[in-house]
């Protein structure tokens, strides 16, 4: 008589599971390749304040050269005007505080808000 064993539970990943998956990771990586260039352009703006902080100035003179850099760096989302700047000479601390709106899809959209200072007792801030 032929004897049937018992069936194993099925392991792995169902074809609904996977799309499931698969979805949820295309999201993420749909939203990391978008931001990364805002958060490249914010990389550029720390540098360039540090570049403005330590060479001093007048503030006129300040923002004239965050100016020139932020045109050789290629940034675009904030000026040379919106910059704080707090002090004068060599002891100067330039703050930019600025917001970067990222398209996702359709009409769903990321904004990040991005605020670094350089210069005397400005460390920088994170994101």
């Amino acid at each position: 008589m032929l004897q049937l064993k018992p069936r194993k539970a099925e392991h792995g990943l169902s074809i609904m599971g996977l799309i499931i998956v698969a979805a949820v990771l295309g999201f993420f990586l749909l939203v990391i390749a978008k931001t990364i260039p805002s958060i490249s352009e914010y990389q550029a703006v720390k540098n360039a304040l540090k570049k403005v902080a330590s060479e001093g100035g007048t503030p006129a003179q300040i923002r004239a050269a965050f100016d020139k850099t932020a045109d050789i760096t290629d940034i675009h989302s904030i000026k040379g005007e919106d910059l704080e700047i707090q002090g004068s000479g060599d002891n100067v601390t330039v703050r930019a505080a600025y917001g970067a709106k990222v398209a996702l899809f359709g009409n769903v959209s990321l904004v990040l808000d991005f605020d670094t200072s350089a210069g005397a007792g400005g460390g920088g801030k994170q994101p």
